[in-house]
């Protein structure tokens, strides 16, 4: 084999390195979409409400809880389910997804924040879910995922 000839080989090798290291980089990162965003009385799930009540009471509520609830009546608050899907086009897997909202005024705590890990090009939808005052329940929550790709903490944004 000429020095030319591996010169060309070891050129295209390179290049393919390169393509396939940057689709891998490119692609690890999560495409986030909000699907919907339905506001829904406490009222119509007492079960779920009561769940959420005695958690938060006992302290084992593993969630975001932004401010204590004042009151315990049921009519006195909705819940807000935001409806995400979060998608990988790469080959390697996203561990560990978190679901972060920012609050508006009348949340009180982040209930589920939690998608399913994600293997390679593949997607994950989940229900987040707020605990909010019925008054000022309101959509329009900006959403964001934070998980583990690489073994290195990232953040993804919903567009």
């Amino acid at each position: 084999m000429s020095m030319k000839t591996l010169a060309k080989t070891l050129a295209v090798l390179t290049l393919i390195a390169a393509v396939t290291l940057t689709w891998l980089i490119w692609g690890a990162h999560l495409r986030l979409t909000v699907i919907s965003e339905d506001i829904i009385a406490a009222s119509d799930h007492p079960e779920e409400f009561e769940k959420a009540v005695a958690r938060l009471g006992s302290g084992e509520l593993d969630a975001v809880c932004w401010r204590k609830p004042a009151s315990l009546e049921i009519e006195d608050y909705s819940f807000i389910v935001i409806t995400a899907e979060a998608r990988s086009y790469g080959i390697l897997p996203c561990e560990w997804i978190t679901a972060g909202v920012s609050p508006l005024e009348g949340d009180y705590v982040l209930l589920n924040d939690r998608f399913d890990d994600i293997r390679a090009m593949g997607s994950s939808k989940a229900d987040i879910v707020i605990l909010a005052d019925s008054s000022l329940a309101a959509k329009g929550h900006k959403v964001w995922a934070e998980y583990y790709a690489f073994g290195i903490k990232t953040y993804s944004e919903a567009k």
